[in-house]
């Protein structure tokens, strides 16, 4: 076979190492799955889809119940594995979680993995770090 001809051979495929990859894998979805209830898993989710930008923070509680029917007792590796697998996970749970009004969650959570400097997390002022299971304050306009 040529060097230039774009067959099957085209990379250097190490089947050894795919093999390692889906094993250590799906031990880790085995591990989060037996850590995790459905109800953590719909939160993740939700915290991850209003972080992406498709919905929006104010329908939290809406989005999360959503992702709540969604989910099977118990957990499948699948279910896992279709969230898990986001390569933005982190990144868009720190939004989410800026987003729905739960700051000490987000902050932790940067302590871990900074967000790049291109992400587009909203800057939550330093005032603003509260005990996540109250709402925010608002005030009404005058």
């Amino acid at each position: 076979m040529e060097s230039d001809d774009l067959g099957m051979y085209y990379w250097n495929r190490d089947f050894e190492k795919v093999r390692e990859y889906l094993k250590v894998k799906h031990e880790l979805n085995e591990q989060v799955r037996d850590m995790l209830t459905a109800e953590e898993l719909a939160d993740l989710k939700a915290l991850f889809y209003i972080g992406r930008g498709s919905e929006q923070g104010e329908h939290y509680a809406q989005v999360l119940e959503h992702m709540k029917t969604l989910q099977s007792e118990p957990l499948s590796i699948d279910e896992i594995d279709s969230i898990l697998s986001k390569t933005s996970l982190l990144e868009n749970i720190i939004i989410g979680a800026s987003l729905v009004g739960r700051p000490t969650l987000a902050t932790r959570l940067r302590e871990i993995r900074p967000l790049p400097d291109n992400a587009d997390a909203p800057v939550l002022p330093e005032d603003t770090a509260q005990n996540d299971s109250e709402p925010p304050e608002t005030t009404q306009p005058a």
